[in-house]
């Protein structure tokens, strides 16, 4: 039998909620978030998962939808069969996330669409960061666009611009402020 070293359930907890904080608008599936957690804790047994799942269910302000329905009554999940709980998809109100990607909840967010998403993709990069030509394959945008909203971002203290070099090539590295003193 493999010992599997389990954190705290606060610790699991924070980080499903910021992967649901980084994720795109339609949200994550249960298989998702247990791959997340593997890259991040190391194999889950079926118990562990188990577990997870009901922390999840018990999270604030995450929802759960079947299909485009939400599941009002968390309680009748427990009825599904396997296959019903793996279309399931999570999602965090979006309160949540803004007060997570700019630190304001949405009612108070200012940034328009396109520097959000950009932000939500630097975000999702954790501590390692993001380079320009990467953020541009991941989000679809025009990196000609970049400069405007980028510059915005950083302006309004949610980026940090890190230079470095590889080669024959100088870039930057695009982190989130919160995450910038991760960095090596």
């Amino acid at each position: 039998m493999e010992i599997i070293s389990i954190d705290s359930p606060d610790k699991v907890i924070d980080f499903i909620i910021e992967e649901l904080c980084v994720a795109d608008k339609t949200g994550l599936h249960l298989e998702d978030i247990y791959k997340a957690l593997r890259e991040n804790l190391g194999p889950l047994d079926d118990f562990y998962q188990k577990l997870v799942f009901s922390w999840i269910l018990k999270i604030p302000g995450v929802s759960v939808f079947k299909g485009k329905e939400e599941v009002t009554n968390k309680q009748q999940i427990k009825q599904y069969s396997k296959a019903e709980i793996d279309e399931l998809l999570f999602k965090i109100d979006e309160d949540r996330k803004s007060l997570y990607l700019s630190f304001v909840p949405k009612s108070q967010n200012i940034i328009g669409e396109f520097p959000y998403e950009l932000l939500r993709y630097i975000s999702k990069s954790k501590s390692k960061g993001i380079t320009s030509p990467e953020l541009a394959k991941q989000s679809g945008q025009d990196p000609r666009s970049f400069t405007s909203r980028l510059a915005y971002l950083e302006s309004n203290n949610l980026i940090k611009k890190i230079p470095y070099v590889d080669g024959p090539v100088s870039s930057n590295i695009l982190l989130q402020i919160m995450l910038e003193s991760y960095l090596i």
